[in-house]
């Protein structure tokens, strides 16, 4: 979620956020909690030189708390704005955020709900005869994410469509899963750490007969996701 601009804004994102207290504009703030967006109305309740302080609603609270960071976001900002969580009260439903910086793309950028996996989902990917070993990191009804190694001199780097293959838990079956193979397009590759490990965003075909088994799973994980939270709210009540 972390994609800072390096631009010199002739707007400085503390005076955005005083001009929208002033103002008293709507504001939304956004987390990605295991792929679930959460992303709901805020306040600003006061401004100080280096702080803002925010009201937030019990489920925003909650991924605050854990991920120590958020965006801020509202129709007259012209760029999402990421802050990180100084301090918070639960109970209050207040937060203190500093250090704010404008985000150079959309903190939700890739369309469409996705969630993490509940455990690890290997995956392999079969690209011009060749297959390689790979895990899923999320996904959603339209694209998945993939972790990859080694991808220098990888045949997927040039190629545009790959096969997947890998076992999606699903309650309904004999076996506690469905096998699925499905066609995606690779849109972007990018470095995850410094291990040679790699993300993978790929797009799904459309046409594939799998998009109802992906979207039911996709369902109930948000349901788990949300449940989760809601525990761990009434624990913080």
């Amino acid at each position: 979620m972390q994609h800072f601009s390096n631009q010199n804004s002739t707007v400085n994102e503390k005076k955005l956020l005083d001009d929208a207290f002033k103002s008293k504009l709507q504001l939304k703030i956004l987390n990605i909690y295991n792929g679930l967006v959460i992303n709901t109305s805020a306040k600003i309740l006061k401004i100080t030189d280096s702080s803002v302080y925010i009201s937030f609603e019990s489920l925003q609270g909650v991924v605050l708390n854990l991920e120590k960071q958020t965006v801020l976001q509202s129709e007259y900002f012209f760029q999402d704005i990421y802050a990180e969580v100084k301090n918070i009260h639960l109970a209050k439903k207040i937060a203190i955020l500093e250090n704010f910086k404008f985000l150079k793309t959309n903190a939700n950028a890739r369309q469409y709900a996705r969630v993490t996996t509940a455990i690890k989902i290997p995956a392999t990917v079969n690209v011009r005869g060749r297959s390689f070993s790979a895990t899923i990191l999320d996904l959603s009804i339209k694209s998945f994410a993939l972790q990859i190694k080694n991808i220098h001199g990888h045949p997927m780097v040039e190629a545009g469509k790959v096969n997947l293959t890998f076992n999606l838990p699903n309650k309904l079956s004999e076996n506690g899963y469905i096998q699925i193979k499905i066609d995606v397009n690779v849109v972007m590759i990018s470095p995850l750490d410094k291990n040679q490990y790699y993300k993978i965003i790929c797009e799904i075909d459309q046409n594939s007969h799998n998009l109802d088994v992906i979207l039911d799973y996709v369902y109930e994980r948000q349901k788990e996701l949300i449940v989760e939270l809601k525990k761990i709210s009434k624990l913080h009540a």
